[in-house]
């Protein structure tokens, strides 16, 4: 595995893991955590297919797919729709994100 894609993959799943986690969690105290419900674990599935299809897409193509409609139709990919989903793409990294689609403030502030 090339050394760079390899770094690029953990700090994608980083991004991920702290995307998934900051909307559920911003209610709660500082030390509690709840079990991850289906939908993230769904969408953790999910980001994982999206991270190993852009590693076979960059192996094959020497670049990244950068639409995300694109990257599911390509790799077969189901996303649940509690989340939305972004990626980022530059010559040396693809980089995926994961929000929830509704954070527990929705509708509650004004700017």
């Amino acid at each position: 595995m090339h050394p760079v894609f390899s770094q690029t993959m953990l700090r994608s799943m980083a991004i991920f893991v702290l995307l998934l986690g900051a909307g559920k969690v911003a209610d709660l105290p500082a030390k509690a955590q709840l079990p991850a419900t289906p939908d993230q674990k769904a969408a953790l599935r999910a980001v994982a297919k999206m991270s190993e299809g852009q590693r076979t897409y960059f192996q094959r193509n020497g670049a990244f797919r950068a639409t995300v409609s694109n990257i599911q139709q390509d790799f077969g990919i189901t996303l649940p729709a509690s989340f939305d989903y972004a990626v980022r793409t530059t010559t040396e990294a693809a980089y995926s994100y994961v929000i929830p689609a509704q954070g527990a403030k929705l509708g509650q502030l004004n700017a």
